[in-house]
């Protein structure tokens, strides 16, 4: 019998390997296929987009938070912060600026898939609208958060690193 038992456990644990390398489906399309080699992401799926989209925030906003160790004279952060604390900054917006166009620039160049493309566009477009606003008043303290409303808009698309 302990024979036995042994004999269906090993059966039952290869079948579980065989399932396990057999899944994940060899499906292959030419669509994903060129989005890899190109330069610049097309067309990936929401998920993947977002994950790429929230890679160039997150290293935006690091940017953004060791010019303001910077500006404010202290030494910049072993690992800066990607949610830099903009309520209780005294700096002035022009520290910030240069951080902001460049994320806003990696941001226009992604482009979603059709199904969202709409809603992308919407919260890019808010970027742009609000950063030019911004860029008018760059002596104004970083605690207005200029960019707040593209901001919460990324957030409820799903885009959570784009805490501006």
């Amino acid at each position: 019998m302990n024979r036995v038992l042994k004999a269906a456990l090993l059966g039952a644990a290869i079948l579980v390997i065989a399932a396990a390398l057999g899944c994940g489906g060899g499906e292959s399309d030419s669509s994903s296929t060129a989005a890899n080699t190109e330069s610049k992401p097309r067309n990936l799926k929401k998920y993947d987009f977002i994950f790429h989209a929230s890679i160039l925030c997150k290293k935006g906003l690091e940017q953004a938070d060791v010019a303001m160790h910077k500006a404010a004279g202290e030494p910049a952060p072993k690992k800066p912060s990607s949610a830099p604390d903009w309520e209780n900054s005294k700096l002035p917006l022009k520290v910030v600026l240069p951080a902001f166009r460049r994320i806003t620039s990696e941001l226009e160049a992604l482009e979603p898939s059709q199904a969202d493309a709409y809603e992308y566009e919407s919260f890019v477009k808010r970027l742009q609208e609000e950063l030019k606003e911004a860029e008018t008043h760059p002596d104004a303290p970083i605690s207005s958060r200029p960019l707040r409303g593209a901001g919460k808009q990324a957030y409820i698309w799903g885009l959570h690193a784009c805490l501006f």
